[in-house]
């Protein structure tokens, strides 16, 4: 292996999934899980507070969260200013997650970085009373110093879930928040109908800020207006008055506000993700920022794994959609493609909604292949259950591959030319079978 010590460091990290469980805590904290915070605030006190040295923009929401913040992130780049960005999920590698000014953490500092954090986890064994931080908030920690080190003066934060008990709540407050949109997702822990998650989401307001948001039901509006009130931020709701000039393979084209703008990540759901960039960066109100840095910020901004063009002739398409509001997306993009047949390789997450999920998307199969991730320590949907779902979508036919390389396989076999190819389902499995196309820089 080329980097053998970052591969350990990688173990080392994926390993925090198997600490026990706290058993001691207090009434009250197991069910609001307010641990989950104070066990990163213990963390970061004794590492001298390094939330505590930036800018942030804090985005919250159900769809188009790493999107988002890759626009801003970009934007700020071409300003010329020193802008960290953190985003979850990755695709292919860790790396992916922390990046400053468009480029991602190399693989020797995240590895350096894991091993100046492990003496204080050691005091957090032994000292912390709600234990050892987590993958998620570990991610977090190490984003936070490399920042540091950099010295970044803002910093682009994307949540997890999204609650009040999301790490990424750790921070003293934000020059701006935004809630892209809500619907159904992690509905285990968030709730079961959208005004639930809305309640949970809109925890990240915090006093004094100013939230963007490109919600449109009223009710949940209404939601995130009472909670700006009580924390006396004001709510910005955002009119997506656009005209698409160009959407295609390569990306979009399109006017807002007289001004004419581009971007390379394709989808037209991505204007909106681009137009929410463009009012968030006016709402800070930094004058550095101008309207060409905007423009060559959206136009440069890249995200692999939503509706990634990979191969031609067949056409293949690797896309991260995971839940009903962004396979719809994703449907609606296939829709409007040229193809004779369409070959679908398909894997959730254990967590998702199943049927709400596939409906969008199984109906325009020609064939469907149904597999699972290979990613450690997450949990793929049970196969016999994707399979029920899918016959009540279609009557095409319907494979069941226990590994996805074979699904592939079979897919490529049989795809001609004027045929297309989509992987989607988890950024975990789109991240699995890219790599036949494209090997981590990481490895």
């Amino acid at each position: 292996m080329k980097n053998q010590k970052y591969l350990n460091s990688i173990k080392f990290l994926e390993s925090l999934t198997n600490i026990p469980e706290l058993k001691n805590l207090k009434k009250g904290e197991a069910k609001d899980l307010s641990f989950f915070i104070k066990r990163l605030e213990f963390l970061l006190k004794i590492l001298g507070n390094p939330e505590k040295e930036f800018k942030y923009i804090h985005i919250a929401g159900t769809s188009g969260k790493s999107s988002l913040a890759c626009f801003i992130q970009s934007v700020m780049s071409e300003a010329g200013i020193k802008t960290g960005g953190f985003f979850s999920p990755h695709l292919a590698s860790i790396t992916e997650r922390i990046k400053m000014n468009n480029r991602e953490i190399s693989p020797g500092d995240l590895a350096r970085l894991i091993d100046r954090l492990k003496p204080y986890y050691a005091v957090c064994a032994k000292s912390n009373p709600y234990g050892v931080p987590s993958y998620f908030e570990t991610l977090i920690t190490i984003a936070l110093l490399y920042f540091k080190e950099k010295k970044c003066e803002y910093v682009v934060l994307e949540t997890g879930i999204g609650s009040s008990f999301d790490a990424t709540n750790i921070i003293p407050r934000a020059k701006a928040l935004v809630i892209t949109n809500i619907g159904v997702d992690h509905d285990r822990i968030l709730g079961k109908t959208k005004i639930k998650i809305a309640k949970t989401k809109a925890k990240i307001i915090k006093n004094g800020s100013i939230l963007l948001t490109g919600e449109e039901d009223p009710l949940l509006l209404k939601i995130l207006e009472k909670n700006c009130e009580e924390k006396r931020s004001e709510l910005k709701k955002i009119n997506f008055n656009f005209r698409v000039v160009k959407n295609g393979l390569t990306g979009t084209e399109f006017e807002y506000k007289n001004n004419n703008y581009r971007t390379k990540i394709a989808g037209e759901h991505q204007i909106k993700n681009a137009i929410l960039a463009i009012e968030t960066i006016n709402s800070i109100k930094d004058g550095r920022i101008g309207p060409k840095a905007i423009k060559k910020g959206l136009a440069a901004a890249w995200l692999p794994g939503r509706l990634e063009i990979i191969q031609r002739k067949p056409l293949i398409i690797l896309d991260g959609a995971h839940n009903p509001d962004k396979m719809k997306t994703t449907a609606d993009f296939v829709k409007n493609l040229e193809y004779k047949k369409l070959y679908l390789v398909i894997g959730l997450a254990e967590s998702k909604n199943l049927y709400n999920t596939l409906k969008y998307i199984i109906p325009l199969g020609s064939q469907i292949y149904l597999t699972r991730f290979l990613f450690p320590g997450r949990k793929s949907k049970n196969l016999r259950k994707m399979s029920e779902s899918a016959e009540k979508l279609t009557k095409k036919k319907i494979k069941i591959f226990v590994d996805p390389w074979q699904a592939l396989e079979e897919a490529l076999a049989k795809a001609k030319k004027d045929d297309a190819i989509l992987i989607t389902g988890s950024f975990f499995l789109a991240g699995e079978l890219r790599k036949k196309w494209i090997k981590s820089r990481a490895l």
